[in-house]
């Protein structure tokens, strides 16, 4: 007879080594977010715990109808082999169909919703076991210990099959599976899927919070026919950086020791998608304004049908005067002409405007045709002020209007409670347009007060959008854009370490093989 106070002893033994599991495997599988990890680790907790020679773990794949192999051991076959290194195939749940597979062990466990404890698998009734036999006939080797236990939640889904096989004394003699130990270990396999299916609500609410994100980022790209795919490429440029550095180990870059977390990684990806999202209140006529005359429609039009009619006058004048009238008409035609051709020119904001340019729009603007007492004029005072822009399209409040889409995505992100891991997020969106020198906005910060991460969105914002077509302008080519990018490293506008990184690790030349044109990868 045993001693009591022996008794009491394994009792305690049994308890704290089934407490000792249950704390480690949660703290295991609050930490990772990797399933196939997770289903590991729970693995490895229920081997080490019935001190068993071999097991296997299934995940229910309920889309197929199968089980998953994600991790198969055996210490005396010496393997071990991960969801990657498997090459069987998955285990179908049903046959026919609809009909339930109970001839494996593991789908039995699964469609009973209940362990198996079996202590020789070459005598029971229970399953098939001619797999079993085969497989041992193969690789000279003995199965008789299994047992079979189904991961399930607190709502009785079943997540996962855990398989173990052939337990081993303290000797390490093949044994039956305590079944004291079998009611641990399902306290384990169910405490194990309640976590992990708390883990997949957090993935699927992770998930779904990205693809809202996603879808109005989408929805913006399509706003504008000129600026489409742009929040998409910029958010690709964005992630490429944050690989590069991740994946930069030696050399003299300024990033070699520096390494982004999985969370900052998800955090800068999600800031390349959403900082454009301001301009969902952005007009259409500016974001799309291929001239500068153009609001709903190009003014060009309009002025051209002013400078005709003037003609059409001009020329009746010219038909009934005399030849002192003629030859005034005359110099007016032409002039006319003149200006017709210069302000088609001037309108689409390609070519800069010289001083020269800038008196020619003033003569063009104080032209006056009187007919009949009533005063003819080719450009109003709006279109006058739209003319004068030296370069591009957008003039002084056109650019206000644009600049308005940063604030506006600090504000409509700042009405958004983002997660702890995500929290960094709307502020790498809202400075994707500050510079080093302070000249930027909105905020007009310097230096190291532009998290590195808003460098490496502000810098992927200008590459994208110097080598796309805009309204104002055609793509340039890599040579092209990297003058300018010079220039703004020289101006500190650009970080010049993140620009010479790019270079390095080609970053731009294998986003330009991507999305480029043939014709501008010319270097």
């Amino acid at each position: 007879m045993k001693n009591p106070k022996e008794i009491n002893r394994q009792e305690s033994g049994s308890k704290l080594k089934e407490v000792t599991m249950l704390q480690n495997i949660s703290l295991m599988l609050t930490k990772e977010r990797n399933f196939d990890k997770l289903f590991g680790y729970v693995l490895d907790a229920a081997i080490e715990y019935a001190n068993a020679e071999g097991a296997t773990i299934y995940m229910v794949d309920d889309e197929a109808k199968v089980l998953r192999f994600i991790k198969v051991y055996n210490s005396a076959m010496n393997i071990s082999l991960n969801a990657e290194g498997i090459n069987w195939p998955p285990i179908p749940l049903y046959v026919n169909d609809d009909e339930p597979n109970l001839k494996n062990l593991a789908t039995l466990c699964y469609h009973n919703q209940r362990s198996y404890n079996i202590p020789d698998v070459y005598d029971q009734q229970i399953f098939d076991n001619s797999g079993t036999l085969k497989y041992d006939k193969l690789n000279s080797y003995r199965t008789r210990s299994i047992v079979a236990i189904p991961m399930m939640d607190h709502k009785n889904n079943i997540i996962g099959v855990i398989q173990l096989v052939n337990a081993h004394d303290g000797e390490g003699n093949s044994i039956a599976f305590d079944s004291q130990e079998i009611g641990n270990l399902e306290v384990l396999a169910s405490f194990s899927a309640i976590l992990m299916n708390n883990q997949l609500l957090i993935k699927n609410i992770q998930t779904s919070f990205h693809q809202f994100i996603s879808s109005i980022a989408w929805a913006i790209d399509k706003k504008s026919k000129h600026f489409s795919g742009h929040i998409a490429r910029v958010s690709e440029l964005v992630v490429m950086f944050a690989d590069e550095i991740n994946n930069c180990t030696s050399g003299k870059s300024k990033f070699t020791d520096f390494e982004f977390t999985e969370d900052e990684l998800e955090e800068i990806n999600i800031a390349g998608l959403m900082h454009d999202l301001g301009k969902i209140i952005t007009p259409m006529h500016i974001l799309d304004k291929s001239s500068k005359l153009q609001k709903i429609t190009d003014r060009i039009e309009l002025v051209k049908e002013r400078i005709d009619h003037i003609r059409s006058l001009v020329e009746i004048e010219y038909d009934h005067g005399t030849v002192r009238k003629k030859a005034e008409m005359q110099g007016i035609l032409q002039k006319l002409e003149i200006y017709e051709n210069f302000l088609i020119a001037a309108n689409p904001g390609r070519n800069y405007l010289k001083d020269i340019d800038l008196e020619m729009l003033a003569e063009i603007y104080q032209f006056r045709y009187s007919h009949k007492g009533k005063e003819r004029y080719i450009i109003t005072e709006d279109e006058y002020k739209n003319l004068l822009i030296r370069i591009g399209t957008l003039n002084s409040e056109d650019v206000k209007i644009i600049r308005e889409h940063v604030v506006v995505t600090g504000e409509m992100l700042g009405q958004i409670k983002f997660p702890a891991y995500l929290s960094n997020a709307p502020l790498y969106a809202k400075l994707h347009h500050e510079k080093l020198n302070g000249e930027g906005y909105p905020d007009g910060l310097t230096g190291d007060f532009i998290p590195l991460q808003a460098r490496i969105l502000a810098l992927s914002d200008v590459f994208e959008a110097l080598t796309a077509v805009r309204p104002y302008k055609k793509s340039k080519k890599l040579s092209e854009t990297y003058k300018i990018l010079d220039n703004m490293v020289a101006d500190n506008e650009i970080d010049s370490d993140l620009y010479q990184f790019a270079l390095e690790q080609g970053i731009f030349t294998k986003y330009a093989k991507k999305h480029l044109m043939k014709e501008q990868i010319d270097l």
